[in-house]
């Protein structure tokens, strides 16, 4: 490691890097490793680098592990599930798919490998782009001999039972398919695709079509398509166009279609579950939960709408019961413990401008816990309609109103008399109220609140 003065002085240097430069420095580096070089601080150099990097996405040296799965890593997952999910493949499962696949081509792998490092290291960005269609094309034909033969118990043995196996034949077609799969990363090239424009609809809807020529398309390209996507309920818009002209729906790609409804559905009552956990434990911000919450709802909706028939009632009876659960949740641990929180943290807080000498040692907690549900109490005016508990909202509304508008008053009272003894009220009691009046009742009463408090006025908290 370097010391942190070199440190800073590389950094400088660094920072002055144009693009192509960088993309030098990457591949000499890369390079370097690969032959051993030790003197080159590689670590410190590209931990500086790392964020322009992100942008950048330069080549890497073409290793035969880093080239065999180029095709399948829209796939790769870091933590997989405990049951198989057809889409994932789990990361620990590429030593395993490298060793055998070195084992299966013999010295073809070391002889590809050095032709690709030598053309990455000369640049010769054409020929590398051949010599890995090429890889690929062989990686393949040897696979396919080898699942010829059948899956015998050494082979699932070696992978970790059956789920291994699906996970190999999953990356293999990748690899067979690679040619649709590098198209369909053309067209969606710029992340996160969020929503797919017409356009890439267009060039989607045709790659699937070449794909259909190949009798052997299982489905890998739809579901790159789907994995690529941040928004997953995208993947529906373009089924819907698919539907109009037939010509990409062969038997791999509409199997792939039934399974990844099945996956969607699977992957967003997953997210159901998770808010239903962070609802009953405040484990994470309101913000979140109830940003999370309207994107369900959201993606819940599409799926109804969206889905095929096959699928469409799972859909509907899935969402409708994770509706229905947080619809209570909501109302329990939001709606109707708001009013409790708040009064207790103001009442609190009321009690210290009438006596700043005995603050409770609970107060800081108090606070914080008022905060935390007038937060969430206002964050949840996003879906009240969508999970149908809008009474209940207006009721804890009303409530709170006439809560802080009673919390107010007393305050009042008290900084009035603490201004007869030519004393100054504590702002910070004052200003606490006022944030928790911000929060739910909004900016304009707040500053009212804090006018009035400060100074001598009327009433402020509007019902």
């Amino acid at each position: 490691m370097l010391a942190e003065e070199k440190k800073g002085k590389l950094k400088k240097f660094l920072t002055a890097l144009g693009d192509n430069e960088l993309r030098a420095l990457t591949r000499a580096i890369e390079y370097g490793r690969s032959i051993s070089i030790e003197d080159i601080p590689s670590d410190d150099i590209l931990e500086l680098i790392r964020p322009a990097l992100a942008d950048l996405q330069p080549e890497h040296l073409p290793k035969l592990p880093r080239v065999l799965c180029e095709p399948c890593e829209d796939f790769f997952i870091s933590f997989p599930p405990d049951v198989k999910r057809p889409g994932q493949v789990p990361r620990s499962i590429i030593g395993t798919f490298t060793e055998m696949t070195r084992q299966l081509l013999g010295q073809t792998a070391d002889n590809r490998e050095q032709e690709m490092i030598a053309a990455f290291v000369a640049g010769d960005w054409s020929s590398l782009n051949d010599l890995k269609m090429q890889f690929w094309t062989d990686v393949a034909e040897v696979w396919d001999t080898r699942f010829e033969k059948g899956v015998d118990e050494e082979l699932r043995k070696s992978l970790g039972g059956s789920d291994g196996v699906e996970n190999l034949k999953e990356a293999v077609q990748c690899v067979a398919e690679v040619e649709q799969i590098l198209m369909v990363r053309e067209s969606m090239a710029a992340k996160p695709v969020v929503k797919l424009s017409s356009k890439q609809m267009e060039e989607l809807a045709s790659t699937l079509e070449e794909a259909n020529q190949n009798l052997k398309s299982s489905g890998v390209v739809l579901w790159t398509i789907f994995r690529r996507l941040t928004k997953a309920s995208s993947i529906f818009a373009l089924f819907s166009r698919l539907d109009r002209s037939k010509a990409a729906w062969g038997k791999g790609h509409s199997e792939a279609r039934e399974t990844i409804e099945q996956a969607f559905l699977t992957e967003n009552d997953d997210r159901a579950k998770d808010l239903i956990s962070a609802l009953k434990g405040h484990k994470i911000s309101a913000d979140h939960i109830f940003s999370e919450l309207d994107s369900y709802l959201d993606e819940a909706e599409h799926a109804k709408s969206g889905c095929s028939a096959s699928n469409k009632v799972a859909a509907k009876e899935q969402t409708t019961a994770r509706i229905r659960s947080l619809s209570t949740l909501v109302e329990k641990q939001v709606l109707k413990s708001v009013n409790p929180s708040v009064s207790a943290a103001v009442g609190a807080l009321t009690n210290m401008l009438a006596s700043p000498e005995r603050e409770p040692e609970e107060l800081e907690t108090m606070i914080k816990q008022a905060e935390y549900a007038a937060k969430a109490f206002s964050k949840s005016r996003r879906v009240i309609d969508s999970i149908g508990v809008r009474t209940s909202y207006e009721t804890a509304r009303k409530d709170l109103t006439k809560t802080l508008q009673v919390t107010e008053d007393r305050m009042k009272h008290w900084v009035d008399e603490v201004h007869k003894r030519n004393e100054e009220p504590s702002l910070e009691y004052i200003l606490y109220f006022c944030r928790i009046v911000e929060m739910v009742l909004g900016p304009g009463p707040a500053r009212n609140a804090q006018m009035r408090l400060t100074s001598s006025g009327q009433r402020s908290v509007a019902a």
